[in-house]
């Protein structure tokens, strides 16, 4: 494999009138890959070659698979707020940074931290909005939205509204971002 990947590099430094040496890595290097499909496995390799292109290490393989599409990692960051609060309800309204999907509610402050991580957190709500979901339309918002809860909180209660990114395939992409408010008597 890296003989012929070596011919195929010379033949096409050769044909854009580039040397090896200005063509080859030197020390550390990154490369990124804008053109890989999702949800598939490839290899990532390495191997040095000589100013006379010869083969000099030993060639490292390293196998990886993308993520399937819509489930990378967003930058997406969210302003919750909450207003109109009542003994039984509240109007949360989240503003995000970027147009990405994402999914947002309120939990109980009790029952939120009853996780062990806010990772651990946005994993059991995607898994049970996979299991439960009628539509994925109705679970994710992308740009400004809001939701009033009436009569659907307990009055006195501390609770956090949160919202976090969430793909398509019901991957969460975002960390946990939350708001505590505390219903009326």
């Amino acid at each position: 494999f890296a003989y012929s990947r070596i011919e195929q590099i010379m033949e096409y430094f050769e044909e854009n009138g580039i040397t090896l040496a200005e063509g080859l890595a030197l020390g550390a290097e990154s490369y990124e890959c804008d053109w890989l499909t999702g949800d598939k496995e490839y290899y990532a390799y390495a191997f040095g070659v000589t100013l006379d292109g010869k083969l000099c290490t030993d060639v490292v393989v390293k196998p990886f698979k993308t993520l399937p599409y819509g489930d990378e990692p967003s930058a997406n960051t969210f302003g919750i707020d909450v207003s109109d609060i009542t003994a039984h309800g509240a109007k949360i309204s989240v503003t995000p940074s970027n147009g990405d999907y994402y999914h947002f509610y309120a939990i109980e402050k009790a029952e939120y931290e009853a996780f062990e991580s806010e990772a651990a957190f946005a994993a059991s709500v995607a898994a049970k909005l996979k299991e439960t979901s009628v539509s994925v339309a109705y679970d994710l918002s992308s740009g400004s939205d809001s939701f009033v809860f009436d009569a659907l909180l307990k009055p006195n209660t501390d609770y956090y509204a949160y919202a976090f990114g969430l793909s398509g395939n019901y991957v969460p992409t975002t960390g946990v971002t939350k708001v505590a408010f505390k219903t009326l008597e």
